[in-house]
Parts: structure tokens; sequence; C-alpha cells
């Protein structure tokens, strides 16, 4: 029990408004103290050695429209074309576009080969990446994860960017970064 609860009701609140008092200077005292250990455990800690290390950098090819690219995993992609509106998307002022996309396995895929609409992106003017969204124009690209060589997949990535924007780039981050222009 606490001194307050010990005394008469009349002398309750005075002891309790003591007590809140002296425990609001210990938590305060507690405070500083936590303060000043954190900032001279900090003065001895170097920054240049809790820094990541940088990333190896991915390499980018831009091409044209239409433009076959080889991968650095051996993996054929190509951006055939791009139709600048094939509706009104959600949002004020977006508009959706779409992509006709082929991706074929190379000569020696992988159990993880293969190609899915999460990674194509349109990149504007203003170097914005706009991803792609669920598919409105038909054939959509369908995931797909290619167990043979040379096996394709082909279809439309959907993308909703600004009505205002113009798009530049489809483009394809994978194991490579491959930008085709767009005209």
């Amino acid at each position: 029990m606490t001194d307050a609860e010990h005394r008469r009701d009349g002398d309750r609140g005075k002891a309790t408004l003591r007590e809140t008092r002296d425990r609001g200077r210990m938590v305060r005292r507690r405070n500083v103290a936590a303060v000043a250990l954190l900032a001279s455990l900090a003065a001895c800690v170097s920054t240049k050695a809790n820094q990541p290390p940088s990333s190896p950098s991915i390499p980018t090819t831009t091409v044209s429209m239409g433009q076959r690219v080889e991968t650095t995993a051996g993996n054929i992609v190509v951006v055939y074309s791009l139709l600048p509106s094939v509706g009104k998307a959600p949002g004020a002022n977006m508009v959706l576009v779409a992509a006709d996309v082929q991706a074929c396995a190379g000569a020696h895929p992988t159990t993880v080969t293969g190609v899915q609409r999460t990674l194509f992106v349109v990149e504007t003017p203003d170097h914005h990446a706009w991803p792609s969204v669920a598919a409105v124009k038909k054939p959509e690209l369908k995931p797909a994860l290619f167990a043979k060589p040379k096996q394709c997949e082909r279809g439309w990535v959907t993308f909703s960017i600004p009505q205002a924007q113009k798009p530049a780039y489809v483009v394809l981050n994978s194991s490579a970064l491959v930008k085709w222009r767009i005209p």
C-alpha cells in the first residue's frame, strides 16, 4: 500500500499529488540520464563502419521499341509496342496504357526463369516509374515459369499513369535493367 492508502480520505489527495510529483522527478532524471548515455555512445561510434556496402550496379540497356534484348541471364525479351490509351484509370486525371510484351527462356532456364507483369514499369519523362496494374487489354501477359529452352509467353501489360504525362520508356527490371524507348 502507498502512503496515501494508509491515510484518511481527507489527506489522500495531497499524498497522491506529492507521490505523483516525486515519481515525475524520478522519470525526468531517468530520461536525462538515458539521453546522456546515448549521446556519449553515439560520440564513440564511427558512422563510416555502419554504412551499408555499396550495391553492385545492374547493367542498363536502352533500345528502340520492338528491339529484341538478351538479358544477362540469357533470356530474350521484346516490347513490341505501347498503346497510349486503353481506358480511364481510377483516380483523378489517370489513364491506362498497355505494352505488348514477349519473354522467352534462353538456352539454359533455371527453376526460377519466367515472366510476370510486375517485372515491368512505365517511366515518364520526370523519371517516375509507374508499376503495372490489373490487365485491361487482352490477352494479358500471364505469369509463367519456363521449364524448357525457348519457351515463351506474350501478352499485354497495363499501367496507370497521369493523363498529362507522355510515357518515355517501358522498363524491364529483372536480371538486367532494359528500357524500350517509346517513340
